[in-house]
């Protein structure tokens, strides 16, 4: 009978007399193997300088192995020497290092063993021998003995297991059990291969046996198996790259929760073509950007070993994503953990949008009728499926808006991997399905794509702003995207023709991003005269009318963005409808202006002035500038503002969940600066007139225009229809970051609100900024003032 059986049958049969349960999963001790051997140790022309034996725990439970021995004999004798091996403990699929005697050879004796985890002192002979794993420390009776757990006979040794002895060593040689330890018939000649020697400590990877690739994906973030050697993983070969292959398994369990494939490292991919079914052996690896730490990993297989079954098979079928297959959730990106999602939380690939991708890494998936949501850059573009049937949040023009609760999670990336991307826009479809494997790279789940079908076209023209009323005042917010000389008339030109022609020559703007006249060069420069006055030229060139600018120079390197380029906030108006500017001179980069009662109500110390710029919370960014204008006998209080970016924080689909807005305080620490000043000045005056607008880089729905605009200011972003509300697009999330709050006062002069679309929606070569610019109108007829309230205006 075979040992192992009678072993487990003698142990049931003690367990059911006992009246003790029968734990059929219970690690057994023959999972502990004996996995490699060498007698060659110290000997002329040896491999190593010492004798080893290497023990393979096959289990997923650590084994505790004192009151354990190795005993050996030689070929034919019956008198056992003893190595007692605890205490010690063999980690699950683990290997243990005993090292045996050391040889007295000479210089030519080989090379001293690394790092054993157990010493003994047996001199194994390299040609025939004898060697036990025994569960004592007892020397045995001999080869029938009940203690023994494995047993391996080498050479001409008279005991073995099943048909015959392993093969016998050499000097250079050893015997070593077959895939890494995994292969135990009970038979010593069909387990064991004459190798070249390459000892096993506890530090070396374990080896897993009999997985499928779904195993070591299982349902969650990181692999169970990281770190281990998986043996003989079958599967087709889907895709080929430079770096590798995508490796799926052409049979999937039921499971939706456990992707059936993966990405494998390797330069040699010469030879290897989709539809080539493997075997393959390699280290299972988590792989993060490792100057991206917020990211999550990817599961790979590295340092593979691949064995060829057959080619020309057919491809696995693709997922279906959407209404013929799987539904990507639509709102939660992940909403049970708190901190690291790869270690917290619950895995739930139906309700989370970032188990849902996870569920699939490494898989062949299809997205049909795919919709553009964000235009390409870096290659890659964002799209949902079923032609946004499913999406939340949709635009009429096709982009996706972000909410206070939803992300967008049914966003998807796409990257073709042997073709460069056409200029695309948001609203254009694919003429027929997009597939590929889904990988994770830059912080986002992506289709790699083979084979990029057509865009069909999609009429997406810019939107022009109606004329404004002889009796509204018309204000606007641009970010400019580092303006400066450098970029060349055509830039100048193209934000002039759409002030003039898309925002119908606003009476006001509020610039971001206006770099000095050197533009990007860090000379010392600071003086943006030359870049607003280039403007000013292109806008009267394309037909708009004479502007005119105030602003504050800032100091060298002062305010953050590109080095050198000192950019600032700006004031551009015109005077021919009514609005002038009210000089207060004195202002400078480090001067604060405030607010005072005048002799006709209140008004600027400075004008323009920055507000608070030696506060902390404007550390190398861009202060808030304040003006004071008159329009048809009203005074009104503008404050521009260019708050810091949201760089620094981790990916919506990252790490750390929910995503951690280092960016935040910053925002928050300036919102408070403004508010006070805001607060202050309608504390002396309700119905003052005021106006705070630009850049703010965060959300309506953000703690920082929450704390901006307090019970004093009212967000005019509140007004538009929610799939409206977007002056910005980032990774296919439509957004508003550009504002515009006004005091009740002007709120009550039926204001108007209109982001208008000319900008991010399209592909970026095709940009000349990144914002769309955001309208105000206000109706504020001629005021004749014939009475003057102290600290009151009419």
């Amino acid at each position: 009978m075979n040992k192992k059986v009678a072993r487990m049958l003698y142990l049931i049969g003690l367990l059911l007399t006992l009246g003790l349960p029968v734990q059929a999963d219970a690690p057994l001790a023959h999972d502990l193997r004996i996995s490699q051997i060498y007698g060659g140790g110290g000997t002329s022309g040896a491999a190593l300088k010492s004798d080893f034996v290497e023990l393979y725990n096959h289990s997923d439970s650590a084994i505790d192995l004192s009151g354990w021995s190795l005993q050996y004999a030689s070929a034919a004798a019956n008198n056992w020497s003893v190595t007692p091996l605890g205490p010690v403990v063999i980690a699950p699929y683990g290997y243990l290092l005993v090292k045996m005697a050391e040889g007295s050879g000479g210089s030519d004796a080989g090379t001293a063993l690394a790092q054993p985890d157990v010493v003994g002192s047996i001199n194994l002979s390299s040609r025939s021998g004898k060697v036990a794993l025994v569960e004592a420390v007892a020397t045995i009776s001999g080869f029938g003995d009940p203690a023994i757990r494995d047993f391996v006979g080498y050479g001409s040794a008279n005991d073995f297991e099943g048909s015959g002895p392993a093969p016998g060593f050499s000097n250079t040689t050893g015997a070593a059990r077959k895939s890494g330890g995994c292969i135990d018939a009970d038979d010593n000649a069909a387990d064991f291969d004459s190798v070249d020697p390459a000892p096993r400590n506890s530090q070396s990877p374990g080896t897993v046996c009999g997985l499928r690739l779904r195993d070591i994906q299982a349902d969650r973030h990181l692999s169970p198996y990281a770190g281990f050697i998986a043996r003989d993983l079958p599967g087709v070969i889907t895709v080929v790259r430079p770096s590798g292959f995508y490796l799926q398994d052409p049979e999937p369990d039921r499971r939706v929760s456990t992707a059936e494939a993966l990405f494998v490292r390797t330069a040699e991919v010469s030879g290897l073509f989709p539809g080539d079914a493997l075997l393959v052996t390699g280290l299972v690896q988590e792989t993060r950007d490792e100057f991206n730490p917020a990211e999550l990993t990817v599961t790979t297989l590295i340092s593979p070993t691949i064995s060829l079954q057959s080619q020309a098979n057919p491809l696995p079928p693709p997922v279906i994503l959407g209404l013929n297959g799987r539904v990507p959730p639509h709102q939660v990106i992940d909403d049970d953990a708190n901190g690291d999602v790869e270690t917290s939380g619950i895995f739930n690939a139906t309700v989370d949008g970032i188990d849902f991708w996870e569920s699939l890494e490494g898989m062949l998936v299809q997205v049909e009728n795919a919709l553009i949501v964000g235009p390409n850059s870096s290659g890659v573009i964002a799209v949902v499926g079923d032609g946004g049937a499913l999406a939340s949040g949709l635009s009429p023009r096709g982009a996706l808006v972000i909410g206070p609760d939803d992300f967008n999670p049914e966003r998807i990336f796409v990257n073709p991997l042997f073709q460069t991307l056409p200029r695309l826009h948001v609203g254009q479809r694919f003429s027929a399905p997009i597939s590929g494997p889904l990988d994770y790279v830059n912080g986002n789940f992506v289709i790699q794509a083979v084979g990029l079908p057509a865009a069909l076209p999609f009429d997406l023209p810019p939107e022009l702003a109606p004329a404004a009323l002889s009796d509204q005042l018309s204000v606007a917010t641009f970010n400019v995207k580092n303006l400066g000389p450098d970029d060349g008339p055509a830039a100048f030109a193209a934000l002039a023709a759409a002030i003039v022609d898309n925002l119908d020559a606003p009476d006001l703007l509020a610039l971001q991003e206006v770099q000095d006249n050197s533009g990007a060069a860090d000379d010392g420069v600071v003086d943006a005269a030359l870049t607003l006055g280039l403007l000013i030229d292109a806008i009267a060139a394309a037909g708009g009318p004479a502007y005119d600018f105030r602003q504050i120079n800032p100091r060298n390197h002062g305010d953050g963005g590109q080095p050198g380029g000192n950019i600032r906030v700006a004031f551009l108006f015109r005077s021919d409808r009514g609005l002038t500017f009210v000089d207060r001179p004195g202002g400078d980069a480090v001067t604060p202006t405030f607010v005072v009662a005048g002799g006709f109500g209140l008004e600027l110390t400075l004008s323009p002035g920055r507000i608070d710029p030696a506060n902390p919370a404007f550390f190398n960014s861009r202060r808030s500038l304040a003006g004071e204008f008159r329009f048809r006998g009203r005074t009104i209080f503008v404050i521009a503002n260019h708050f810091n970016s949201r760089i620094g924080d981790t990916p919506l689909f990252g790490r750390w969940q929910p995503p951690q807005l280092s960016s935040e305080p910053s925002r928050i620490a300036k919102a408070q600066v403004i508010h006070a000043f805001v607060a202050g000045l309608l504390d002396l005056d309700p119905a003052a007139r005021v106006i705070v607008l630009g850049d703010f880089n965060d959300f309506h729905f953000a703690p920082a225009l929450q704390t901006l605009a307090g019970d004093k200011l009212h967000p005019l972003s509140f007004d538009l229809p929610a799939t409206e509300r977007y002056s910005y697009i980032y990774e296919g999330n439509a957004q508003m970051i550009d504002h515009i709050l006004v005091s009740d006062s002007l709120y009550a002069a039926q204001p108007e609100i209109d982001v208008v679309h000319i900008n991010p929606e399209y592909a970026v070569a095709d940009q000349f900024t990144d914002h769309d610019p955001v309208l105000a109108r206000f109706i504020l007829p001629d005021l004749t003032e014939v009475l003057f309230i102290p600290l009151m205006r009419r």
